[in-house]
């Protein structure tokens, strides 16, 4: 009787990589692409796969090469867009390296059973999101205050008019992110509609619309109603509250507040990343109505 061939671990790896792209498409398909499961549980269910099937020399290098021909896939078959494979990649192959690195260590003990127990963990973590229940708070606030050149009277005229996007944006919000390239409002009065236009990068073009709610004379606030742009995959916005007082007889110190909700999870990732893009995002506007050659700022 002929011995049967043995199967390498590359092979393995190739047909678990395309386990791994077929799952994708199945949490993106249940909408559940923004949530752990795809995240944490994707990189935890390969390293499973690969421990319980495969004997390769190291673990770690093969999850790392199967959890980089995964992204591939859903990059070249699935149609996904740069900035979500930056946004991902990271705490994917964190996520696989870790596990990796620990499936590795046990089991050149042999002992695939504690391997399992030691991913209980990882796999506790792949559900958040996947229900209200299983979240963690979404809602966010970030202030950025800054001084800018102007009295209060010509300050609040000029946000009354539609913002012009001249300056560059920060490079982390062109890296792929839907661009601002126009504005549509006028009045500050309440119930004026105010829109942003968001073209290019990922995504198709769509409009950011807000509601002017109350104001008075060194104050205003808005409620988003509708954002069709590519950005409500990652976060909601909810609203926002602009306040400026006179400094002296040249300089005005703005305050603007957003609230928004994350979209993403896990939250210990995207929380902060999330974050640093709506800061970012306030500070460009703020420095819209700025002199940067007699200027100070901060961001809280």
């Amino acid at each position: 009787m002929r011995p049967r061939r043995k199967i390498s671990p590359l092979i393995y790896g190739l047909i678990i990589s395309a386990v791994g792209a077929a799952l994708y498409k199945i949490l993106v398909e249940r909408h559940l692409e923004q949530t752990s499961a795809l995240f944490i549980g994707l990189p935890t269910l390969l390293a499973i796969l690969l421990v319980y099937f495969v004997k390769p020399r190291t673990v770690f290098g093969l999850t790392m090469f199967t959890m980089t021909l995964v992204i591939l896939i859903t990059a070249i078959f699935f149609g996904e867009g740069i900035v979500c494979i930056l946004m991902a990649a990271p705490v994917l192959y964190f996520v696989a390296a870790i596990i990796g690195l620990i499936a590795e260590w046990i089991t050149r003990r042999r002992n695939k059973r504690s391997t399992m127990l030691v991913l209980i963990p990882f796999v506790a973590m792949s559900f958040e999101g996947v229900t209200p229940r299983l979240s963690l708070p979404r809602e966010n606030v970030v202030k950025v205050e800054a001084i800018v050149l102007g009295v209060p009277e010509s300050f609040r005229h000029k946000l009354s008019e539609p913002f012009h996007f001249g300056k560059d944006l920060p490079t982390f919000l062109r890296l792929g992110f839907p661009l601002p390239t126009a504005s549509m409002s006028q009045g500050l009065e309440a119930g004026t509609r105010k829109t942003v236009h968001f073209a290019g990068g990922e995504g198709n073009p769509g409009d950011l619309t807000a509601v002017i709610t109350g104001g008075g004379i060194d104050w205003t606030e808005c409620e988003f109603v509708s954002d069709t742009s590519h950005i409500a995959h990652w976060l909601a916005w909810k609203s926002a509250r602009i306040e400026w007082t006179p400094v002296n007889d040249h300089q005005v110190r703005v305050r603007w507040t957003v609230t928004y909700q994350r979209s993403l999870d896990p939250a210990w990732y995207f929380g902060p990343m999330e974050r640093y893009g709506v800061r970012l995002a306030l500070e460009y506007l703020v420095q819209g109505f700025q002199d940067s050659r007699n200027t100070t700022g901060n961001a809280i």
